[in-house]
């Protein structure tokens, strides 16, 4: 499943088609800097994961590669909104990928 949804976002890509908007691949590698790491339910998440692969080939910021410089200051403003955040406040946005990953809101606590 996953190579499906990776070739899909590819073909779109190719296409000149963004199957994801340039503003939610920066909030997605944000909340995965913040809130990805060592989470199984994240880990496991076909969808999700092909959302980060296409989200990091677009910002290009996959190995030692030089970031898109147009999109690197949105990364970094979502960034900061979640590097600044209080125990019990997260963006709204946070609260979207969850959504829409089908992921639970304790993964952002």
């Amino acid at each position: 499943m996953e190579n499906v949804l990776t070739e899909f976002y590819e073909a779109f890509h190719n296409a000149g088609i963004q199957p994801i908007s340039d503003d939610n691949c920066c909030k997605l590698m944000a909340w995965v800097y913040r809130y990805g790491g060592a989470n199984e339910a994240v880990v496991y998440n076909v969808r999700l994961n092909a959302a980060i692969m296409y989200a990091q080939k677009r910002l290009n910021i996959v190995g030692g590669e030089i970031p898109n410089a147009e999109l690197f200051p949105i990364l970094q403003t979502y960034m900061q909104q979640v590097k600044d955040f209080k125990s019990d406040s997260h963006p709204d946005w946070a609260y979207e990928i969850c959504d829409k990953y089908n992921l639970s809101h304790k993964c952002i606590n």
